[in-house]
């Protein structure tokens, strides 16, 4: 099954409202964005039950900068 996450204040949220992960220092320096904590826990479970998983956003992120958060 493919499953999909909106970015925009879901798994990159907006606000203190939701703890994030760590940042490793490689997403640090290459300016990724902070995700919420869970995710990638989550989508490691998802892959590994077979899901494929995709991100979509309306904002104008460019596919580099969507990989570059999550490195």
């Amino acid at each position: 099954m493919r499953i999909s996450f909106d970015l925009d204040n879901t798994v990159v949220p907006y606000s203190n409202e939701f703890e994030t992960e760590s940042m490793t220092m490689v997403a640090r320096h290459f300016g990724g964005e902070r995700i919420r904590k869970g995710s990638i826990l989550l989508f490691k479970d998802l892959q590994n039950r077979g899901h494929e998983l995709g991100m979509y956003t309306s904002s104008l992120r460019s596919e580099f900068f969507i990989r570059k958060t999550f490195l």
